[in-house]
């Protein structure tokens, strides 16, 4: 047996080095979330346009690449007609020659409309404008009775105020001489019941390289037919007159029913201008009983004015919806003009998300425009104007012009989209802000021509009836209500506050009008006897 008194204290047995220490494990633990982030940040993601009627609007038809042919779809509306002698638009090309539309497309549209090639040089319509271009340099010149200068448009618009005589403006009673053969086919496309205009080029890649004619020329032709029905009024002629005007309410109502903004807006200024006319031989006092009783049945018989709503659902709602999706399929390293999306680049953007905030958008803004009752509307759109403001009325970084802001901006802009799939949504969004800030037309005022072509056509049928009123019993009545029945099925009244319009006798005339839109009584007539501010009004003295 060993001695062991002597050996020291037991020795302790090392312990095999654990790697895995508590520090460490953070560290994989951290490197693990940063590897799973980065691959939920980059991991591709399927961002392809989605066709539905909460992104595209239209479903169809589609293109080869499965995006919707926006192009396509219009021409289909008019496809029925285009090619037949329903379309007004027929008519109107050959009355208005080859230069109607712009040399590139002319062949593409007059394929279309099944017309043959027009000549050069042919016997068509001429603006009063040019016209006067045309006369020696001392006939150029315009003044009015006190003297003032007046451009060709100011004197024009003199001429369809009240009849006249060839004595009176001899170089338009000349200007209409000269254009009586394009005049009768414009009256003749008026009687037609379609108006639809080609979309070309036939190989148009968008709505917004679609090209359309000169549909202001339209409005000069009105000018021309509003001027000669005053000269054919003073001449006698009641019923040429009447015949110049409904044929500028025609054409009116037919240019309303067009896909685009532009053409409604001058359909609208067209009828307006019918109205005017119509008032206008009314204040004569020449109209006889069965004249005034026809140009009333005339514009009982119009088709109705076409709500600025349909348009928009119909044209500038698919435009903005096109103009989307051409940005997201454009080449990656063409400029867009929006300096957010040349930032972000094309790539890094979901463009179902701006697609959905416009369609969205435009939707809830034709609700709006479409409620028939006008405080209703002025409410609904008020309520549209808060739910965008964020792109209405933008403010912080995004708004401002200084240069450290902008800076700042972009630096914001880059810094999402280092950040992949995260902040993808948020560039997206930001993307749709800046595309619908430069895309949308402003459209505040469009409704109200439309509520103003409306009551003046009211206005219009009340003086018309009020004037049938005397004839039969030698004075206007003293109260609108005495004509409902018997010269109108009901009395209008004021659209713009539902309240009834304002009538009263004044000696051997009346005074009759609407508040308008600022929906204050201003009294109907000023100091001087005009129209007060935006009051519009009938005034037979």
């Amino acid at each position: 047996m060993s001695d062991n008194t002597n050996a020291g204290p037991p020795q302790p047995t090392e312990q095999p080095r654990r790697w895995l220490t508590g520090k460490r494990l953070l560290w994989v633990g951290l490197l693990i979330v940063l590897v799973l982030l980065a691959a939920a940040a980059y991991w591709p993601v399927d961002y392809s346009l989605k066709v539905s009627p909460e992104t595209t609007y239209l479903t169809g038809p589609l293109r080869e690449d499965g995006t919707v042919d926006y192009v396509e779809a219009l021409r289909r509306l008019g496809a029925d007609h285009i090619a037949t002698d329903q379309n007004s638009v027929r008519l109107f090309a050959q009355a208005f020659g080859p230069d109607w539309w712009v040399p590139h497309v002319l062949h593409d549209a007059l394929t279309e409309l099944g017309l043959s090639p027009l000549p050069a040089g042919g016997d068509y319509f001429v603006s009063f404008r040019k016209f006067v271009e045309t006369l020696p340099a001392d006939q150029q010149e315009f003044v009015d009775a006190d003297g003032n200068e007046l451009d060709t448009y100011e004197f024009l618009a003199m001429a369809r105020k009240t009849p006249w005589s060839a004595d009176q403006y001899p170089r338009i009673t000349q200007w209409l001489a000269d254009i009586d053969g394009p005049l009768a086919l414009i009256v003749q496309g008026a009687e037609e019941p379609h108006f639809c205009l080609p979309i070309v080029p036939r190989d148009a890649e968008g709505l917004y390289t679609v090209l359309l004619p000169v549909v202001g020329r339209l409005r000069d032709a009105a000018k021309a037919l509003g001027a000669r029905a005053m000269l054919r009024a003073a001449r006698g002629d009641i019923d040429g007159a009447r015949a110049d005007l409904l044929a500028c309410h025609r054409m009116g109502r037919l240019v309303e029913r067009d896909w685009i903004l532009i053409s409604y807006l001058v359909g609208i200024s067209i009828d307006t201008m019918a109205h005017d006319g119509d008032l206008a031989l009314l204040r004569t006092g020449r109209l006889s009983r069965e004249q005034t009783a026809a140009i009333l049945a005339d514009l009982r018989a119009l088709p109705p004015v076409r709500p600025v709503a349909d348009n928009l659902q119909q044209g500038e709602r698919l435009f903005i919806l096109d103009a989307i999706q051409q940005l997201a399929g454009s080449a990656a390293s063409r400029s867009t003009g929006f300096m957010e999306l040349d930032t972000i680049g094309r790539r890094n953007v979901n463009w179902n998300i701006p697609l959905r905030m416009a369609n969205k958008s435009w939707g809830d803004m034709i609700a709006a425009m479409g409620k028939a009752d006008y405080g209703e509307r002025r409410l609904a759109s008020q309520q549209w104007e808060r739910d965008n403001e964020e792109w209405l009325y933008p403010k912080g970084l995004a708004a401002s012009n200084k240069p450290i802001d902008r800076l700042l901006y972009v630096a914001k802009l880059a810094a999402l989209r280092l950040s992949g799939n995260f902040g993808r949504p948020r560039l997206s969004r930001m993307t749709g802000v800046a595309v619908m800030r430069i895309l949308f037309p402003s459209l505040n005022r469009s409704r109200d021509f439309e509520e103003r072509l409306r009551t003046w056509d009211e206005l219009t049928k009340l003086a018309l009836a009020l004037s049938l009123y005397k004839h039969d019993h030698g004075q206007y009545p003293d109260d609108l209500a005495a004509l409902a029945g018997e010269y109108l099925p009901a009395v209008f009244k004021d659209r713009f506050t539902g309240d009834p319009l304002h009538y009263q006798r004044l000696g051997q005339g009346f005074l009759l009008y609407s508040v308008g839109r600022n929906q204050t009584d201003d009294g109907g007539l000023n100091a001087d006897g005009e129209p007060a501010d935006d009051d519009l009004v009938v005034h037979i003295k």
